[in-house]
């Protein structure tokens, strides 16, 4: 009788123990605000070029936010039971993992080009997200979004007048971290891109002549191809809650 009692006792424990793995972390619908942080349009690239922009502005499709923690973290330590619930049961609150693969918590979708330079930040969307633990930030592009650049870059007494524009190509930019646990909309979350990066390999010396626009050069297609391969690295964004 007392076995029974027992393993009564434990089955119920363990259902008890399920349900709050499975079911995972309270989370409720928030308004969360997006900001955008100029960078500074004039800077030094890596090959020894003053560059000043003058107009910059890229299109993206959207930027998402994957969850964080699995749904187990606010249990016990890692030993004993636990250890062994994590070993039988599956997370239903997906990882990440390497910032991949996670349940999105919050979507911005863009849909028109980004002025990206100016003086501090600004708020550039109001998005509809929940609350809990995010994880991982993602841009995604499509073959349609463009990147439009226009400035002038010194180096040795050497001037030249530049004007880009930059088709892209289908790409979701992962692996930007945003491990934060969000409560509230108190703070906003703000993202940078560092237009410094996509110019640290351009060479401005082999820019061409623009046929439309006499006083301009423009890069040729090893440089259009090297700057495109910049603007969709990962280590050129990243995304703060402060």
């Amino acid at each position: 009788m007392k076995v029974r009692i027992l393993v009564v006792i434990a089955v119920l424990l363990g259902w008890l123990l399920c349900v709050g793995a499975c079911q995972g972390p309270s989370v409720v619908p928030i308004r969360l605000r997006v900001h955008y942080r100029p960078m500074n349009p004039t800077f030094q690239s890596a090959t020894g070029w003053t560059v000043a922009l003058a107009s910059a502005s890229l299109r993206f499709q959207a930027l998402r936010f994957y969850e964080g923690n699995p749904a187990y973290a606010g249990l016990a330590p890692r030993r004993g039971f636990r250890r062994l619930l994590q070993g039988i049961l599956p997370m239903a609150w997906a990882h990440p993992g390497h910032f991949e693969g996670g349940a999105i918590k919050a979507e911005w979708i863009l849909g028109q080009g980004l002025d990206l330079l100016g003086d501090k930040d600004r708020e550039v969307a109001q998005i509809n997200g929940f609350t809990g633990d995010y994880g991982a930030a993602e841009f995604s592009f499509a073959a349609e979004d463009r990147v439009s650049l226009q400035g002038s870059a010194s180096k040795d007494r050497q001037e030249v007048k530049f004007i880009c524009d930059i088709s892209l190509e289908k790409r979701d930019i992962s692996g930007i971290a945003f491990a934060h646990k969000v409560a509230s909309n108190a703070k906003p979350i703000v993202f940078e891109i560092h237009t410094q990066k996509w110019f640290d390999l351009t060479d401005f010396s082999r820019f061409v002549q623009d046929q439309d626009i006499p006083d301009r050069k423009k890069p040729d297609q090893t440089d259009t191809n090297i700057l495109r391969k910049a603007i969709l690295q990962s280590t050129s964004y990243a995304v703060f809650y402060e």
